[in-house]
């Protein structure tokens, strides 16, 4: 099939392409690895031809790439390990119902909560140079309102609780919590496979929305406390990794981002920006849907009004 119109190349800044396997087998060389054969996923791509070249158009991002890019992608990966997103949850409706019967021992007051940083993760990057990393934000909504109903001791344990539950679920994925703020958090997620990083965050707040709301809420409900919200904001990108004051610290545009985000995103719901929905993999991206903001409130956080975010529907 040959078609003109809207060939757009692929950006190769924020590219990714799924594949499928079709068939593995032991490696000829029997030294325990398996070979593998793939192909562009079909429910993503097409194979055609535009404007004379053979490639596929990508489905979800309406762009085209050419087969010299495939076959170069392909070149590189020989006899690289598959690396899959890693999580220390085997079972997450086992994980979600040991925490729940959990709770009442952190909700005691002789319980003392572990709000360490994992900022020393950062000595492991050179300080002084730009890194990538995918970020998250989340803290409670209307937090004030609470503080102003419920009584101060109650709403501090509240308050740690939320805020426990959420780190140690960040941690099951191999996020790193980067600082406290108040009821919320900034965490970021480092992998030596770049694409881990977004599925390993999308893969958190999706445990973090669940168990919030399905069970935390439903402990403090049997305690006689009002249900907690919150909202969640994610954004991919470059950070500066430096020492400041003494610690490890991360400062950069992206990072901001995704704060910024976290406020424009509704009760109980996750918000994603584009760098982050870019380097999603198929499963995500189902799940992943442009949303349109009130300009105001964009121009409020300092974003273009072309600024495309995203929600997970989950």
């Amino acid at each position: 099939m040959s078609k003109n119109k809207d060939c757009k190349i692929c950006d190769m800044s924020t590219f990714r392409m799924d594949f499928s396997i079709i068939n593995y087998c032991q490696n000829p060389a029997n030294d325990g690895c398996m070979a593998i054969t793939a192909i562009p996923n079909p429910e993503r791509y097409i194979l055609e031809e535009r404007d004379g070249k053979r490639g596929y158009w990508d489905k979800l991002d309406k762009c085209f790439i050419p087969k010299e890019v495939c076959q170069k992608i392909a070149k590189n990966m020989m006899n690289l390990p598959i690396i899959a997103p890693a999580s220390k949850i085997e079972d997450l409706n086992k994980y979600f119902n040991d925490r729940y019967f959990e709770l009442d021992k952190y909700w005691s007051e002789e319980y003392e909560y572990d709000f360490s940083l994992d900022n020393n993760v950062l000595t492991n990057f050179n300080s002084g140079n730009d890194k990538f990393f995918n970020f998250m934000s989340i803290d409670m909504v209307e937090s004030t309102k609470r503080s102003g109903v419920l009584d101060s001791k109650i709403n501090f344990k509240v308050i740690n609780l939320f805020l426990n539950e959420i780190s140690l679920i960040i941690r099951q994925f191999e996020g790193h919590i980067f600082k406290f703020e108040g009821d919320g958090l900034i965490a970021f997620f480092t992998d030596n496979n770049l694409l881990n990083k977004i599925d390993n965050s999308l893969d958190s707040a999706t445990a973090i929305k669940i168990f919030v709301e399905k069970y935390l809420n439903k402990f403090l409900d049997e305690k006689g406390i009002s249900k907690i919200d919150f909202r969640i904001g994610i954004n991919f990108g470059k950070s500066y990794v430096g020492v400041l004051g003494g610690k490890n610290e991360l400062c950069g545009y992206d990072l901001n981002v995704a704060c910024k985000l976290q406020k424009l995103a509704n009760k109980n719901q996750i918000i994603v920006g584009s760098n982050s929905v870019k380097l999603s993999h198929t499963i995500w991206r189902k799940k992943l849907k442009k949303i349109k903001i009130n300009k105001r409130k964009l121009k409020k956080e300092g974003f273009d009004e072309k600024m495309e975010i995203y929600k997970l529907n989950v």
